[in-house]
Parts: structure tokens; C-alpha cells; sequence
């Protein structure tokens, strides 16, 4: 998504004040409070796709608060503790991000800029989630950083999607031709997408934020938040419906699922046992649950649009792209190299006689193995397998405050990881899912520390 003209000395205006304002706050409320809002409020209000570029490096306002949180915690860093725990989630993030450049070298590819690029997409959002608390009890703390900006932005996707009119993107002049026709409307409503590039985007981030709405609801329950937090989940649940995106919703679901199973102990095994029967039922029942998504969001009936494969006809809808991605790519993936074709594909095999409407490849494994090969897919699958073991790991011992927490989060990050199987992970809502692993892989370390304070206290000698 090319920017505007006006885009660059935008971004060029607002980034050095933001940078100097999160440093000031910083100074003044020390590291961790004097960041928190400004930074979430940049990530969940500012629009996405203004940012500028030099070569293959973006940059935007998400990135210049980041380095200024990075900023102010190498000249104010905590109080106390080490300033970070190795855990196996920064061995994978690292791993990730080094493959990425390894690739775009076997390809020929790499310029100087583009591992900086890749530090931007993967590393920043996740090193700031894993800077983000200085104590468990931070948690809590953070709840209006990311309440005000979550309500604002579930408001403003409400109204856009009845009332037709995103606001932001009239004024900046903004416009996405295709959801301007029929992709971008249905049930009679607007597909809302707030400020990102795509409603999917906007839903997914939504149910992102669910495990934080849920939590500020909580404390509101017992007097330790403010009355409205009580109101902030059910604001986003009708922003997510508003986005009319299938997949957000089935990630907030389980969102929610998990959020009462991690809540009530006692009821752990029956809910369970229900999700994995339901899950089981959707797999054999595989088609007629495609056939009534289909019909769910009023697409047309799939008899009246085909697309032609190798001499075949196949019936197409905007649910079945999805499935008809893994044919339409099969001989590109069985030749994929093991690192891949590169990020931009230059080197795959070009089908002329592909029908256009699968140059959009929605489905993050399929892009991400043809991009950076099974090496690359392997890697992503094993840090976000890691992050979910992290968070399952905190839910199930039970024995923290933030237990409940990291039931509803395990929801919304494995629901959103799951989800990537129809959409590309874009930095829209792919920032807070790092976001989140950060959160997740800093919590984990909080109960290593614990631990090994605990061994050293047992010690002889000690």
C-alpha cells in the first residue's frame, strides 16, 4: 500500500515530537508509566498506512514511540531486577528475524536496510511488549493505558459501520476501491476498519484487546477501576461484529471461551472436552460449515462465479479463495526452496494463465512458506507454539494474579494464530500480536525469576 505524497512530511511533522513527548513522560513518570498511554494510543488510534519510506525501510509513529520507549529504558531503566531474562521466546524471535535475512541473502536480496525493516515488522513490537512491566503488578496498572484507546476505537468502528463514514480516511482522502463496493458491506452495515487497511485487520486487533477489556471489567467488578471499564468488552464484541469478518469473530469466541474456562477452574474438563468435540465436529463437517459461512455473510451463491485451473472449472466465492489459494500455488509449493523465494517472490515461477484474484495470497502460511520456505514456517510455528505454552503454562498453574489474564490472551493470540490460515499477517494487528507475545514471554520470566529467588532462598547458606 503506496502512501500519498502528503504522507512523508506528515509522518516527518508528528515523529519527532512524539519521540521527545514519550521521552518527557518517561523522564517525569519513570519508565513503564511514563510511556504506557501515549504508546498504546499511537498503536490504536493513529492510522497505520501513513508512514514514510527510505528504500525498503518504513517508518511511522508506531516505530518512533517504540524507539523512544527503547530510548528511555537505556537512560531510566528499572529500578530494580535485571534489566531482562533470556527465555526461549527471544531465541525464537531472533531466530525468526535472522532467517528472514539469510533468506533475502540466498536471494540476492538483502540491502542494508532491509534486515532494519525486518527488526521494525517483527522485533520492535515484540522487545517493547517484553519491556512493557517491571512487576506483575504492573498489569493492572497498565488497564486505562490501553482501556481509553481500546473504547475510543471500538466507538469509532461502531459508528462507522451504521453510519457508513469513516471519518479519518474522508479527511485524508483515503479510499480502498474495494471495499467501497460490495466486499466492503454487508448485513446492511459498513464493514468498519477503523484505522487500519482492512476490516479483518481491525477485528482481529479488537479481539486482541478482548483479554485486557475482560481484566479492566474485572477489576472494575471490585471496586479497584473505573464504572465504564465494566462496559469496555461488550464496546468492542459489537466493533468486532461491526467489522463483519468471520474470523475475528471465531477468534473472539474463543477468546471468550477461554476467558471462562481459565476463570472457573471447576468447569475446566467439561469446556474443554466441549471445545475439542466442537472442534472435531468442524473438521468432518469441514464443507457444509465453509457453505453456511458463505451464506452467513450473504455471499453469492457459488455456482455463479467459477474460476478455470489447468483446463478445470471450480466454483469461487470469497470464502472458498482461501481453499483454492492451496491449488491454485500447489506447483510453487512442492518446488519452494527451503529458504524460500525471498520476500518479494521475484524468483517463483510466474503462471500467466492464473486468474488475478489470487495475486491477494490470504493465508500467512501459504505466503510465508513460498517467501521464506518451510525453514521460515517451521521457525514462525515454533515461536508461537512457544508464546502459547507460555501463556497456557501461567492460566492452568492458577497461582498468580494475572492467571485469568493469560487464559483470555492464550483465546485471542492462539484464535489469531489460527485465523492467519485465511489472512496475511500485517503489521496493522500483527504489531499487537507481537505486542502480546512480548507480554506473554515477560510474564513467563516473571515466574523464572520467582523461581530462582525461591531456589536461592532454599540454599544452604543462603
Amino acid at each position: 500500500m503506496q502512501p500519498t505524497n502528503t504522507y512523508p512530511i506528515l509522518v516527518s511533522l508528528l515523529i519527532i515530537p512524539v519521540f521527545l513527548y514519550i521521552l518527557n513522560q518517561i523522564r517525569a513518570r519513570g519508565f513503564s508509566e511514563g510511556w504506557w498511554l501515549p504508546w498504546m494510543s499511537v498503536l490504536l488510534l493513529f492510522p497505520c498506512y501513513v508512514w514514510s519510506g527510505w528504500g525498503s525501510l518504513r517508518m511511522d509513529l508506531r516505530s518512533a514511540a517504540s524507539l523512544a520507549v527503547l530510548t528511555g529504558f537505556l537512560i531510566q531503566p528499572w529500578s530494580s531486577g535485571p534489566r531482562i531474562r533470556w527465555i526461549w521466546g527471544d531465541a525464537w524471535i531472533i531466530i525468526l528475524i535472522a532467517s528472514q535475512a539469510i533468506t533475502e541473502f540466498s536471494q540476492e536480496n538483502l540491502v542494508p536496510l532491509t534486515p532494519l525493516e525486518q527488526l521494525r515488522d517483527f522485533g520492535l513490537p515484540y522487545l517493547v511488549g517484553r519491556l512493557c512491566l517491571r512487576s506483575p503488578g504492573d498489569l493492572q496498572r497498565m488497564l486505562p493505558a490501553v482501556c481509553i484507546p481500546a473504547a475510543i476505537l471500538s466507538v469509532y468502528a461502531i459508528i462507522e459501520s451504521i453510519t457508513k463514514i469513516n471519518v479519518v480516511n474522508l479527511i485524508i482522502g483515503k479510499r480502498w476501491e474495494l471495499l467501497e463496493t460490495s466486499e466492503g458491506f454487508r448485513w446492511g452495515l459498513k464493514r468498519a476498519q477503523g484505522n487500519l487497511n482492512h476490516p479483518i485487520y481491525l477485528g482481529l486487533m479488537l479481539t486482541m484487546l478482548l483479554p485486557w477489556l475482560l481484566e479492566a471489567y474485572s477489576q472494575s467488578k471490585k471496586n479497584l477501576g473505573a464504572y465504564w471499564w465494566r462496559f469496555s468488552p461488550a464496546l468492542a464484541i459489537v466493533a468486532i461484529i461491526g467489522t463483519v469478518s468471520r474470523a475475528a469473530q471465531l477468534a473472539a469466541v474463543l477468546t471468550l471461551i477461554t476467558a471462562f474456562i481459565f476463570r472457573n477452574p471447576r468447569w475446566r474438563g467439561i469446556l474443554i472436552g466441549m471445545v475439542l468435540v466442537a472442534g472435531g465436529t468442524g473438521y468432518l463437517f469441514r464443507e457444509d460449515i465453509l457453505e453456511a459461512l458463505s451464506k452467513f455473510v450473504d455471499e453469492p451463491d457459488k455456482s455463479s462465479d467459477v474460476i478455470k485451473h489447468k483446463g478445470l472449472e471450480y466454483p469461487y466465492s470469497g470464502t472458498l479463495h482461501r481453499d483454492l489459494l492451496q491449488m491454485v500455488y500447489e506447483d510453487e509449493v512442492k518446488n519452494v526452496p527451503l529458504l524460500g523465494y525471498g520476500s518479494m517472490l521475484e524468483s517463483m515461477p510466474v503462471d500467466n494463465d492464473r486468474d488475478e484474484r489470487f495475486k491477494s495470497i490470504d493465508d500467512h502460511y501459504l505466503v510465508y512458506l513460498l517467501r521464506f520456505g518451510p525453514v521460515g514456517v517451521t521457525i514462525f510455528l515454533c515461536f508461537a507454539v512457544c508464546i502459547a505454552i507460555y501463556l497456557f503454562r501461567e492460566a492452568w498453574a492458577n497461582d498468580t494474579p494475572h492467571a485469568a489474564f493469560c487464559g483470555a490472551m492464550l483465546g485471542s493470540f492462539v484464535g489469531t494464530t489460527m485465523m492467519l490460515k485465511g489472512v496475511s499477517l500485517e503489521p496493522d494487528y500483527g504489531w499487537m500480536w507481537l505486542f502480546s507475545a512480548g507480554i506473554a514471554g515477560r510474564l513467563h520470566a516473571f515466574r523464572l525469576e520467582l523461581h530462582e529467588s525461591k531456589v536461592r532462598s532454599d540454599s544452604p547458606g543462603a
